[in-house]
């Protein structure tokens, strides 16, 4: 945001401007998806999720106040000293941006405001006239998937009281966390373009992160818990990730993710490859981070990602292969990223309801277990199979029943944020 700050001028003068025509700012609103659907109806559609340029308005605005008062509280503390760059321009476009967000923000803020307000009364009006009703259209007849994206969008990034600082400013956590010895070595000079590149990602330097695995893999609907530091030197390097969700660190879910935590990508720097697929400190974010985990190691065939396996793809024993690696890893999901998450969920996440992300799919998960189970039977060990089948079954009956489906789980993208606050 900071190298594209007269861009960014030109856009929030625009806003300003529209919001003081009338017949302009319902284009600040949600649009409606159905041109046939009335007023009432796109209310009840629009409290659900849609996004908005108003909306995110209010984002970025709330953005730019977590930063600006972050850096202010550091100034008051006086604890340690903030490294500033007099070759670096980003902090005098800064200084110009931010106040231009803010205020149109609240410009645009009071001119929907007083639209839905108009259009509230208006409709009360047209209400009272009403005496017949008529069916629901069929774009109300949604289906348990878009409801339950719906309903947890807005849970799609929050905060967590994951650590705390006592009166001599020593750090103490309140959850485990992975790289707790390096937030607490941490010197306590920042450098001024990662506290910047911070607050313009809208996160702090320690985060846990819920990703759950795509439908069609031998990870689906598996709940996997990830910790994330960002170094001192972030931007310049990538942020530090480890995967908590290991069964004790005894499982290694891909060829990618080690049963120790490590996760190797390109991205991170943690796995060789070619200089476009590296951290780029101008270019990278954490966005493509959580995406490259999702879409390059949660895949349908993690056998393949182990290197010289590739070549061995569309063979007969690589096939086979393949059948024989997926299972496992579908057995392991079942029991340490979908029923341990149930038993003993991450208090970072307890808001997301992890027992509630899986009931609501109730129905397709005894069909996993159970082709987890046969393609396990083809290895041999059938009664000992048949044994282990019936005790996850009696299990997750036991859980789902007093579990009710509820409509509460994960983005459409399946990714969910913690950051810390204090």
């Amino acid at each position: 945001m900071a190298r594209h700050v007269p861009l960014y001028r030109a856009l929030l003068e625009l806003l300003r401007a529209t919001s003081t025509c009338t017949t302009l700012v319902p284009l600040l609103l949600p649009l409606s998806g159905d041109p046939g659907q009335d007023e009432e109806d796109e209310d009840e559609e629009h409290s659900e999720g849609q996004t908005s340029v108003g909306m995110l308005l209010a984002k970025m605005k709330t953005c730019v106040d977590t930063y600006t008062n972050r850096l202010r509280s550091k100034k008051d503390k006086g604890k340690g000293v903030v490294k500033t760059d007099t070759s670096d321009p980003e902090p005098e476009g800064l200084t110009l941006l931010v106040p231009d967000i803010q205020r149109t923000a609240e410009i645009v803020y009071a001119a929907t405001t007083s639209l839905r307000q108009a259009n509230q009364e208006r409709k009360l009006v047209e209400c009272s006239r009403k005496v017949s009703s008529r069916p629901k259209p069929l774009y109300v007849l949604r289906s348990v998937e878009e409801k339950y994206v719906a309903a947890m969008k807005k849970l799609q990034f929050d905060t967590f009281e994951m650590v705390s600082e006592d009166d001599d400013g020593k750090v103490m956590f309140k959850v485990n966390y992975h790289y707790m010895s390096q937030v607490k070595n941490a010197s306590d000079t920042n450098s001024a373009a990662r506290s910047r590149r911070l607050a313009q990602e809208a996160r702090l330097d320690i985060m846990k992160v819920l990703i759950t695995g795509p439908a069609d893999t031998p990870y689906a609907n598996g709940c996997f818990e990830f910790d994330v530091y960002f170094p001192q030197d972030y931007p310049n390097s990538p942020p530090l990730v480890n995967l908590e969700t290991t069964g004790g660190h005894s499982v290694r879910f891909n060829p990618n993710l080690y049963n120790d935590g490590k996760v190797c990508l390109s991205i991170l720097n943690t796995w060789h490859g070619r200089p476009e697929e590296k951290w780029n400190p101008q270019t990278s974010s954490f966005l493509q981070v959580l995406v490259s985990v999702q879409s390059l190691i949660l895949v349908a065939e993690p056998y393949f990602n182990e290197p010289g396996y590739e070549r061995s793809r569309g063979t007969p024993s690589g096939t086979q292969s393949s059948r024989e690696y997926d299972g496992n890893i579908r057995q392991a999901s079942v029991k340490w990223a979908m029923l341990e998450q149930m038993r003993n969920p991450s208090p970072c996440f307890k808001e997301t309801d992890v027992q509630g992300k899986i009931t609501i799919f109730q129905p397709a998960h005894p069909e996993q277990l159970h082709s987890k189970m046969s393609g396990n039977k083809r290895n041999g060990g059938e009664e000992e199979e048949r044994s282990a089948e019936r005790n996850e079954r009696a299990d997750w009956g036991e859980r789902t029943r007093s579990n009710p489906i509820t409509l509460k789980g994960l983005h459409d993208q399946n990714i969910y944020n913690r950051n810390t606050y204090k």
